[in-house]
């Protein structure tokens, strides 16, 4: 995770102002250890409250770490009064094969709890502004921020940014490459036999739940091969 740091510390420190949690599996029953720098530079006495943004990886089959290929924005944002946010949910390479298998057949599903979890525990901060919530992510991380704004309207998201991510599970696994389609059956599900799986959790059977007043915006390629422009379109 990623605080914020005040005025007076120093500029450029990169010390004083990234903080990274590396395991973020609220719900899950394992003794997953996790671990929190506390970011002595937040002035919790000054009731000063702070934006947040949930970041979500893609993959899904990837794992959130301190590399500077997000780490770079995280720290601009922070810089710029935000904190951030990036769990490893239950998918999320590193913890073994079964965790990482605890996505198959169930996108949607519990690994959207824990997302949940993440964003209970950050609101638990009396430092985090509840009316200022954020949500983005890319491929995978697109599609679980479309289902955190629809699925999970309750939390009054301010901005999301979704990249490239299916809204419509059945279009996506209809549509993905012939080389993907062996697996896509194992791991997200059978769009003939399952099509009403399928719908239950695809965002766009949830998108009259996105207020309205809410700012969303969408990144997708024309020509993407995976993620097909059709689930852009409908």
């Amino acid at each position: 995770m990623y605080r914020p740091k005040n005025s007076s510390d120093e500029a450029n420190s990169e010390e004083n102002f990234q903080n990274h949690i590396p395991h973020t599996t609220i719900t899950d029953t394992r003794d997953l250890k996790n671990s929190i720098n506390n970011n002595k530079n937040i002035n919790t006495t000054a009731n000063q409250k702070y934006g947040a943004i949930l970041s979500i990886h893609g993959g899904p089959t990837a794992q959130e770490r301190p590399y500077y290929d997000y780490s770079g924005l995280y720290q601009y944002l922070a810089h710029n009064g935000l904190v951030v946010i990036a769990p490893n949910y239950r998918v999320s390479t590193g913890y073994g094969k079964s965790f990482e298998r605890r996505i198959y057949h169930d996108g949607g599903g519990n690994e959207l709890m824990d997302l949940e979890y993440a964003l209970k525990w950050l609101l638990s901060k009396d430092w985090v502004d509840a009316k200022r919530i954020g949500v983005f992510g890319a491929s995978f991380g697109g599609l679980a921020t479309l289902s955190c704004i629809t699925r999970l309207p309750g939390y009054n998201w301010k901005a999301a940014v979704d990249i490239v991510g299916a809204s419509n599970l059945v279009t996506f696994v209809n549509t993905v490459p012939e080389q993907w389609k062996k697996f896509t059956g194992e791991l997200v599900g059978d769009p003939v036999k399952e099509e009403s799986f399928l719908k239950e959790r695809s965002p766009i059977n949830y998108v009259d739940a996105i207020n309205p007043t809410k700012n969303l915006l969408v990144i997708h390629g024309a020509n993407d091969p995976r993620v097909a422009k059709m689930n852009l379109i409908k």
